[in-house]
């Protein structure tokens, strides 16, 4: 991992920022995967600990997981739409820049069958109107990709799917502590712990990472 983001560095320092981004996906698909094994490992050892007093609150941590990649992936997609868009007009009419914005557009529909999968799993009708408009979103993006439009239809279609996907995670997080809360499990207690503190990282408004819903807003 260290040789592999030291490469990635190395060539962000050269500005060749197309690479530098597929390497960065590489990455962080990798360390996902890692997560996924510790996850595993952590869940088998623990053991049983039977239903405690109180309704059950649904686990969604798998799908909350999932979101938080589905966003990231957005938001490189954003990236690499962003560089190619800003190539000369000469150039983004040639045979490799229509082969990039073609997997590109592949890209997009592979994060919308994601997006598809989280929604299917989770089963939550009050979220299904904001799902619609993440997919909406998505789909203008990967035509528009496919079309070899880097135009702000596209940016802008790429950057709302965004957001609609962080307002997602937001109500989600919010609504399962709102019933962790409210629970006298003590693992329910230490899930919303958790997750509050997974609310308060997505408040914290990185650069370029799309406004979303603040804590405390609900749909």
């Amino acid at each position: 991992a260290a040789e592999g983001l030291e490469a990635t560095a190395n060539l962000i320092r050269q500005n060749v920022s197309f690479d530098a981004l597929d390497n960065l996906d590489h990455w962080a698909e990798r360390f996902a995967h890692w997560a996924d094994l510790l996850d595993e490992a952590n869940q088998s050892g623990g053991g049983g600990g039977g239903g405690g007093g109180g309704g059950e609150v649904k686990d969604i941590t798998k799908q909350l997981i999932a979101l938080l990649r589905i966003r990231d992936k957005q938001n490189g997609l954003i990236g690499k739409t962003a560089f190619l868009a800003r190539k000369p007009a000469k150039e983004k009419k040639n045979e490799e820049t229509a082969s990039q914005l073609s997997a590109l557009g592949k890209d997009q529909r592979e994060i919308m069958t994601e997006l598809t999968d989280v929604q299917v799993e989770l089963a939550a009708e009050p979220l299904n109107e904001l799902f619609d408009e993440a997919h909406s979103s998505m789909a203008t993006s990967a035509q528009n990709l496919e079309d070899a439009d880097t135009g702000k239809d596209t940016t802008q279609a790429q950057t709302d799917a965004k957001d609609d996907v962080t307002d997602l995670i937001n109500l989600l997080v919010e609504s399962t502590c709102k019933q962790c809360q409210g629970s006298s499990n003590p693992q329910d207690q230490a899930q919303a712990q958790a997750l509050q503190f997974l609310l308060q990282q997505l408040a914290g408004s990185k650069p370029g990472q799309g406004q979303g819903m603040k804590p405390g807003q609900t749909g």
